[in-house]
């Protein structure tokens, strides 16, 4: 599965030390679900739709609950969308969707954490992209 992960950084030896009560367990895990789901969703706005199968498949899944998690596709050609690709003698560039028509120059994840940056940044998360990883293998 090709995927962008994001891993929260600060705060979490504070909400360790009171997890004893669920307020704070449910306010420290809560907000991270939502940026997840909210990254999930602007990546699939910012996907170019020809069958919609790519777009379909992108989804999340909590890898350390509250701390860690990925948002992904398992679809092959993902990674062309996202980097571009060599066609021939041509290199077509990656490309994602903004409003209604399609736009050159950036993949649709790499798209969705720019526009995201500002809330990427409140939580000060670290952004790490496995797609290359991926490619390779």
């Amino acid at each position: 599965m090709a995927e962008l992960t994001i891993e929260v950084k600060e705060g979490l030896e504070l909400a360790k030390k009171y997890q004893e009560g669920d307020v704070v367990k449910t306010s420290t895990i809560d907000p991270f679900t939502k940026l997840v789901l909210r990254i999930e969703g602007e990546a699939k706005k910012a996907t170019v739709v020809d069958t919609g199968r790519l777009r379909a498949s992108i989804s999340h899944r909590i890898i350390t609950e509250g701390q860690s998690a990925a948002v992904g596709t398992v679809v092959q050609y993902a990674p062309f969308i996202e980097f571009g690709a060599v066609h021939g003698h041509t290199f077509v560039p990656p490309r994602h969707m903004e409003g209604a028509s399609k736009e050159l120059g950036k993949g649709m994840f790499a798209f969705t954490i720019e526009q995201l940056s500002d809330a990427l940044s409140e939580y000060e998360v670290k952004v790490v992209s496995n797609i290359e990883k991926e490619m390779s293998n």
